[in-house]
């Protein structure tokens, strides 16, 4: 602290410094009452009183004081070296703090006060830019360049939602933290109107992870080139996030190729059937493979020509047709009760008929995988990693005895709390259910429950055993 700010706040007496001691506030000045009335009232604070409660003793009347943005910028520049990070992170969120205070906070060793200015800090980010001249706008800058490179995750994750939708957020700030890992970079790729379609593409080409082409995806009015490099990369899951996204402009010979690959790529048929502007040979490729639901979206659709919509009809009539007269045979998995495989009954035969072939085929896996001791985080991160939300689903179910379809229920609606519960019933890592809340549930970064204090899941034993039971009476199965 500057000998100016030391002599002008009363800490410095004739011009000398006083004697260093751990603490650095005069103790021969008396305590100030707790929480005096012209601190907490609406009136602003005299000069003099401030400068008193800056130096009291109490940390509830220096946080007080540090939470008023009444208080004089000099005042709050000296609270920002604190002794008490709880006044330090009322400085941070102080939205008159001085930028000086900012360049302090930016290096704090507290981690809370560092995210706390991460959340703050996103109203200086317009229009900076590395070359900056006027003084305060370069602090600013400087600030929020430090925390894009901050080692907590935790801070460039606040930052980059803060600033994620700024028009004019600073251009190196963004790319930076889009080349973050995904907790970081999703905010900016799905939102930020900085990035260009460069910047998409080289990302792209960087082999990100499904989450993060996903979120590129999911950008407003994305343009052909970007949609291109989407789907060649063949990920289940930006691929239909693509699909879905109607502003996307996504090429005929585009939508072609990925229509031939979509017979077994379940989560893809719903996005195509209801995708703007199907052309003829699309709408008939789609008849001659979806499911009878989305065969009725299909059918209904009031923006196909009537000549294309004729071809649809066609084709679903004589599929049914054919079905007629070659039904689908019933699957049952049959696993053997001699063999030991530690399931429920309601698990060890169970009529699937009905059931999508890759649900069949996933629910059949996980079994046979259970009873060989294979079923395991390894197994499962490998098909989060691939978007293989029917084996995720059906592993999770047959390690928590529940009857098949109550875990994918809970992924489809973005339960963080059932998943997470899920995830911990089944005796598997925390880590695991952030990926699946992430990755599969596609949750937004900053709603991802996560480890909080000394909570592994986010949740409570009781609340966890709670989401469980409310899992296994929707589905008649007692969790073992």
């Amino acid at each position: 602290m500057t000998s100016f700010l030391k002599r002008l706040l009363g800490l410095e007496e004739t011009g000398a410094l006083a004697p260093a001691t751990p603490d650095p506030l005069p103790r021969s000045m008396p305590p100030a009452p707790p929480l005096p009335d012209d601190l907490m009232s609406f009136e602003p604070i005299p000069y003099d009183a401030a400068k008193q409660y800056a130096r009291s003793e109490d940390p509830a009347i220096r946080i007080a004081l540090a939470s008023r943005t009444d208080v004089p910028a000099e005042i709050l520049y000296f609270l920002s070296e604190d002794t008490n990070p709880a006044v330090r992170r009322a400085v941070a969120l102080n939205g008159s703090t001085p930028a000086l205070a900012h360049l302090v906070l930016v290096e704090d060793q507290d981690d809370r006060v560092r995210a706390d200015l991460a959340f703050r800090i996103a109203r200086l980010a317009p229009g900076l830019s590395p070359d900056e001249h006027d003084r305060a706008r370069q602090a600013a800058y400087r600030v929020i360049s430090r925390l894009a490179q901050d080692q907590m995750v935790r801070v460039r994750q606040i930052l980059s939602e803060a600033i994620k939708d700024v028009i004019d957020a600073p251009s190196d700030v963004i790319r930076r933290l889009a080349r973050d890992v995904e907790e970081v970079s999703t905010p900016v790729l799905e939102y930020s109107p900085v990035l260009q379609d460069e910047d998409l593409l080289d990302i792209i080409a960087a082999s990100p992870s499904s989450a993060m082409l996903s979120a590129i995806s999911r950008r407003q009015r994305l343009c052909a080139d970007v949609a291109d490099a989407i789907a060649e990369t063949d990920d289940t899951v930006a691929v239909a996030d693509l699909l879905r996204n109607t502003s996307a402009q996504i090429r005929e010979e585009t939508l072609d190729h990925l229509i031939e690959n979509a017979p077994d790529r379940l989560e893809w048929h719903e996005p195509l059937v209801r995708r703007p502007g199907l052309h003829r040979h699309a709408a008939m490729r789609l008849a001659e493979f979806v499911a009878d639901r989305w065969l009725k979206v299909l059918h209904d659709r009031r923006d196909l020509s009537p000549e294309t919509l004729a071809e649809v009809k066609r084709v679903v009539h004589a599929r049914l047709h054919d079905e007629k007269i070659h039904p689908t045979p019933e699957y049952r998995l049959a696993v053997d009760p001699a063999a030991g495989s530690g399931l429920p009954e309601i698990l060890q035969r169970i009529d699937v008929s009905g059931w999508p072939l890759a649900r069949i085929e996933a629910f059949r896996q996980a079994v046979e995988m259970y009873r060989r001791g294979d079923l395991g985080a390894p197994v499962l991160l490998q098909a989060i990693k691939v978007g293989d939300i029917e084996f995720v689903a059906a592993a999770l179910d047959v390690l928590n005895h529940l009857m098949p379809g109550a875990s994918l229920e809970a992924i489809r609606m973005a339960n963080c709390k059932a998943i997470a519960a899920l995830v911990w019933h089944a005796a598997l890592s925390p880590a695991l259910s952030v990926q699946i809340q992430s990755r599969l549930a596609r949750v937004a970064p900053s709603d991802v429950l996560t480890e909080s204090e000394d909570l592994p899941f986010g949740l409570t034993i009781s609340e966890m055993e709670w989401q469980v039971e409310m899992f296994a009476r929707r589905t008649d199965t007692p969790p073992l």
